[in-house]
């Protein structure tokens, strides 16, 4: 098997994002600091990773979300989101400090696969 040829089954970018609205690890909506004073002293950047839904169109437009590789006769198949915990700087409603906390973010895109019911 040739590895340098290998792609993953789910296409996906990343970038470094600055995020301000986040879901923490109970699941609940908070509000990531991000200073406001004109100045990057303090920002809080998250690398995170998105499934490339336009690559997997290119691909096979006939199946807009399919994972490469998948025999879509005999399985349906899915790219979805993996998410991940890191610590970040947050505020819930209820609350008026900040304080550190985990919070999801995306952080690659998997193949999520069923059996294909005839």
């Amino acid at each position: 098997m040739d590895l340098v040829a290998a792609k993953p089954a789910c296409p996906y970018t990343t970038e470094w994002k600055l995020i301000y609205q986040a879901r923490d690890i109970n699941d609940t909506e908070v509000t990531v600091y991000q200073p406001d004073d004109g100045t990057e002293n303090g920002l809080q950047w998250f690398y995170t990773a998105t499934c490339d839904r336009a690559q997997i169109y290119r691909e096979n437009p006939h199946c807009t979300n399919c994972c490469r590789g998948i025999d879509q006769n005999r399985f349906t198949s899915n790219c979805i989101p993996k998410k991940s915990y890191v610590m970040a700087y947050v505020k819930r409603r209820e609350q008026s400090q900040y304080e550190w906390d985990w919070i999801q973010i995306n952080t690659g895109c998997s193949c999520a696969v069923s059996n294909r019911h005839h």
